[in-house]
């Protein structure tokens, strides 16, 4: 993710390519961050859901190992 000009992103894409792969242009100072903590959010709930499923299905007498 990256933020910053527009047109110096372009600049640098080229760069950056050989960094990571995806890269996203997010916006202006500030919508960097936003992404990842947005990012990092819906990793969390995503986490959460599979624990809350995995204890489910022990509760249930199902056996997570297969």
């Amino acid at each position: 993710m990256v933020r910053g000009g527009e047109s110096l992103f372009e600049e640098i894409k080229e760069i950056v390519s050989k960094m990571s792969s995806p890269h996203f242009f997010c916006g202006g100072l500030g919508a960097g961050l936003a992404t990842k903590q947005i990012n990092n959010y819906l990793s969390g709930i995503t986490t959460i859901g599979t624990c809350e499923a995995m204890n489910m299905s022990v509760g249930y007498g199902l056996d997570p190992k297969s």
